[in-house]
């Protein structure tokens, strides 16, 4: 692994923030995991540019079938209020998180970790590259004790960006028959 590794500062966190995150540098960077394909559709839309791609390259169905229900698209838009907007989350955070919540503000979602993730996209969009983190979980289902998420940023214009994000949870392990 190339990327920049970095333990999560928990100053004023609450029990659920983030514990680790890693900025990746490379398709092969970070932990082994589903949201690999991601990361390599990311990297594979930079090519050798190196900068931040346009949203308007992003293309989800060169993403296989099987990881879009565990895939979200928010996207950080407006001025001078600037505001994150959740465009579609995947059935299987959906079932997670116990709730619908396409085409909405984030601010109206009935998250309990909305600063968790308001950080993480912004982390993602000042590293401008892909940002792979985990920590504790917390939702509508008792089974799973972790989520892992990598997000990656694309720019919509010069202050507005779009997050597509992976998130894969993982049970208590006395509780795998629930997932």
């Amino acid at each position: 692994m190339t990327g920049q590794a970095i333990v999560a500062d928990h100053e004023g966190s609450r029990p659920y923030d983030t514990e680790y995150r890693y900025f990746l540098t490379a398709p092969d960077d970070g932990p082994d995991g589903p949201w690999r394909d991601l990361s390599a559709l990311w990297f594979e839309t930079v090519g050798d540019s190196g900068i931040m791609p346009d949203y308007a390259g992003f293309d989800i169905l060169k993403l296989a079938p099987g990881h879009w229900p565990n895939v979200c698209l928010t996207k950080l838009i407006g001025t001078p209020r600037r505001t994150f907007y959740v465009v579609m989350i995947g059935s299987a955070i959906e079932a997670h998180n116990g709730f619908f919540g396409n085409n909405r503000p984030m601010r109206e979602l009935p998250l309990r970790n909305p600063g968790v993730m308001r950080r993480e996209f912004c982390w993602a969009a000042r590293h401008g590259g892909p940002v792979y983190s985990e920590g504790p979980y917390i939702g509508a289902v008792d089974y799973v004790s972790r989520v892992r998420r990598l997000i990656t940023p694309y720019r919509i214009s010069a202050r507005e960006y779009a997050f597509v994000f992976y998130a894969s949870f993982e049970p208590y392990p006395e509780k795998r028959k629930y997932l």
